[in-house]
């Protein structure tokens, strides 16, 4: 396969980069934080509004999940072809639509539509991001830029709460208001994000002849992605028990206030966003370390909050170190992605993105299960577990990416007309 090796275009200066940021923030703020996330927090009002047993919330959350997957294989083999931009677009429409659909659901049944709608809208969003960061900011920024963005599921999950106390019991206000944020996400990452020109290419161009070739990067799977994709799905079965039923577990269980519980769900989100030095960590510390500590982080979270269950400071602890830990472990596994897959990013985050959520689609429901059979504390152990076992899947290679070598290393001069040499080019 012959590719050629093409210059990006004109990467964007600081101030429409912080406008790219902010903007990315806030729709990962309204796809995750709110539409996705905002089930777990709102669980024990469901539970009581719509008579729900754990099973049938882990398949709610489940359904969530499936279309999350669904979503994000489409966004991965159609970014390219229908453009980052739109996409991005597309997902805040989504995240817009499914919230309303939650608030004015009559039954359970159409909730369980809702819930699961919203993962369409945050499988979506998350390729074609990542594709618009790495094609519009400078080398040097894009790591920070990334995971910044990632993080902004923590700035949905701290906005949520509030408006929610605003709302007092009136929870379908509150996911109106929700849709009415996701609505100005969209149109703020819609005037901030750059639209295709002729000029603009990825780092890579691939000859593509075949229907395969023109959906799937090749390899498919590179050296390196069997370790990326197996700590992807053993972060995504260890984070669901505190997702999906956290909250739920300080309340049934730990027979916490209204006031203790909103607290420990502000501080899983305000904490998230030290995910958001994702990116400063792994070039201080290696790739290698930071995702070891950040899985016994994950780990360490999810036992903390079952072995004092009445003690509302070890709760509020379990849940702000599983915020922090959680959010930069995705950064981790965002940068991670990203270099496996340095030709194709979009596919590489998309791929890491969508088994972390195959984990949790498999987890969340056998979870619920344990719950029911064997108690609230269980399903917190086993994902203890998941995390565990992450620590010892290791990345092998640098965190420097080979597209940042490739900045270092000026391309020759164009030929001129006149010249017979060929464009440089890799073979494989």
């Amino acid at each position: 396969m012959n590719t050629t090796l093409l210059r990006k275009r004109k990467p964007l200066s600081a101030y429409p980069t912080l406008n790219l940021t902010g903007s990315g923030v806030a729709l990962i703020a309204v796809c995750y934080g709110l539409a996705r996330f905002g089930f777990g927090f709102f669980t024990p009002v469901f539970r009581t509004e719509f008579s729900l047993s754990p099973s049938t919330v882990g398949i709610f959350a489940s359904a969530s999940y499936i279309a999350y997957c669904v979503a994000i294989i489409m966004a991965t083999l159609l970014t390219a072809t229908l453009g980052a931009r739109n996409l991005i677009i597309a997902s805040g429409i989504l995240a817009a639509a499914s919230m309303t659909g939650i608030a004015v659901a009559p039954n359970a049944t159409v909730l369980g539509i809702a819930v699961g709608a919203t993962g369409l809208c945050t499988g979506l969003v998350s390729p074609p991001l990542a594709t618009v960061v790495a094609e519009s900011v400078a080398q040097k920024y894009q790591n920070r830029v990334q995971t910044v963005v990632n993080s902004g599921s923590g700035v949905g999950v701290v906005i949520s709460v509030p408006i929610a106390l605003m709302a007092a019991s009136q929870w379908r206000i509150a996911w109106l208001l929700f849709a009415v944020l996701a609505v100005g996400a969209t149109i703020w990452i819609s005037l901030s994000a750059p639209k295709r020109t002729p000029n603009s290419a990825p780092p890579f161009q691939i000859e593509r002849r075949s229907f395969k070739a023109r959906w799937l990067p090749r390899p498919l799977f590179p050296s390196g992605s069997a370790r990326l994709l197996i700590a992807s799905a053993l972060l995504g079965a260890s984070s669901t028990a505190m997702l999906t039923f956290g909250r739920e577990f300080l309340v049934t269980i730990g027979e916490h206030s209204a006031n203790v519980t909103t607290a420990a769900w502000v501080l899983l989100g305000a904490t998230g966003l030290v995910g958001a030095a994702a990116g400063s960590l792994t070039s201080h510390f290696g790739l290698m370390t930071c995702w070891l500590f950040g899985s016994l982080s994950v780990s360490a979270a999810s036992v903390m909050l079952v072995l004092a269950p009445h003690s509302a400071i070890l709760g509020l602890l379990s849940m702000a170190l599983f915020g922090a830990a959680y959010t930069t472990a995705a950064g981790f596994l965002l940068i991670w992605s990203t270099q496996v897959y340095y030709r194709s990013q979009s596919v590489g985050v998309g791929m890491a993105f969508l088994v972390i959520a195959l984990g949790q689609a498999a987890a969340t429901p056998a979870l619920g299960l344990l719950m029911d059979h064997y108690g609230a504390a269980m399903p917190f152990y086993v994902a203890a577990g998941f995390s565990l076992a992450a620590c010892a899947i290791k990345p092998r290679f640098s965190v420097t990416p080979i597209t940042m070598l490739m900045e270092i290393i000026p391309l020759p001069p164009a030929p001129s007309h006149k010249s017979t040499e060929q464009a440089p080019c890799f073979t494989e």
